[in-house]
């Protein structure tokens, strides 16, 4: 559901940021239309060799609410076939590995004038799975037999936007915001580690885990020539800030060759190290990262002939 992509060349941070140094890849996709109903949709099928077959399929809807605005929702659910089989007296999953993700969009049009025009747009995209796509054998196999227990994992991210317009005869007014979320929680299944014998007899002794999240807000306001003269100019200014946590710990897994040692131990001693969880032998939680930044920005340009002059 794009209306265009755009390849655009050299350094982007203008319109970019920081990270655009050389080039952009940019997605832009249909926006909502006044006074038009459309709907469309898709399905495929995939099927790997040697592993599994799955779907993925998606809407996209377009429609008008009265005559100055107009919604437009698309979504799609895609299954990815997993190719790893996982074979132990706890855990046994053909093409265990296979991920479901799914993402949707809304975004929303307002005119309530001519020279006024409010976009808004929200979208989401979760991923998940029951096993991380790894092996440990040095033979090629895609089969696993030292997973006793599952490496389960999702990841998330949204970002909601508000883009404002106002056309002047002489210049446009623009504002744009937007704030970001991002999500990476997954466990490792580490009992291999301790001993491969060990794990394919399916006993669970070692496991890692970690979360990760970010957050981030942005806002910039600019207002820019209608460049209908030999002069044009932009000029505006523009704030973000973000913010990121990590947590990791590596637990040995509450088996019941483990039970009689925490009930040796003082009650709130034996409940901290172990609980149900199993014994903590490394916890990491990383104080929050967090950086902003302020920018004021401008520039005048003006034509002579097949001549430019410009300054910024």
């Amino acid at each position: 559901d794009l209306s265009t992509v755009e390849v655009l060349k050299g350094p982007q941070g203008t319109l970019f940021g920081a990270s655009s140094l050389n080039g952009i890849i940019r997605y832009v996709p249909a926006p909502p239309e006044l006074e038009r109903w459309e709907a469309k949709g898709f399905i495929d099928w995939l099927q790997i060799k040697e592993g599994g077959s799955e779907p993925t399929y998606g809407v996209a809807v377009n429609a008008p609410l009265g005559e100055t605005a107009a919604l437009r929702v698309s979504g799609v659910r895609q299954r990815l076939p997993g190719v790893i089989d996982y074979v132990n007296p706890r855990m046994k999953a053909i093409d265990g590995d296979g991920v479901s993700k799914w993402s949707g969009r809304m975004m929303a049009l307002w005119q309530p004038l001519d020279a006024l025009t409010i976009n808004a747009m929200f979208m989401r995209q979760s991923k998940e799975g029951d096993e991380l796509s790894f092996v440990t054998n040095q033979d090629g196999r895609l089969e696993r037999r030292d997973a006793p227990g599952p490496s389960p994992f999702q990841t998330r991210f949204s970002v909601a936007t508000l883009d404002a317009r106002y056309a002047f005869d002489w210049a446009t007014l623009v504002s744009l915001t937007g704030y970001q979320t991002k999500m990476r929680n997954f466990v490792q299944e580490g009992s291999y580690f301790a001993g491969e014998a060990v794990a394919e007899a399916g006993v669970q002794v070692l496991e890692a885990t970690q979360l990760a999240d970010a957050r981030g807000f942005l806002q910039e306001l600019r207002l820019v020539s209608n460049d209908d003269g030999p002069w044009s100019w932009i000029g505006g200014g523009f704030m973000s800030s973000y913010s990121a946590h990590l947590y990791a710990d590596e637990v040995i897994s509450n088996t019941d060759g483990l039970a009689p040692l925490r009930d040796l131990l003082p009650f709130n001693l034996g409940t901290i190290l172990f609980s149900d969880y199993g014994v903590s032998v490394a916890n990491l939680y990383m104080q929050p990262l967090e950086a902003s930044e302020q920018a004021l920005f401008g520039e005048v340009s003006r034509t002579f002939g097949s001549w430019k002059l410009l300054l910024g």
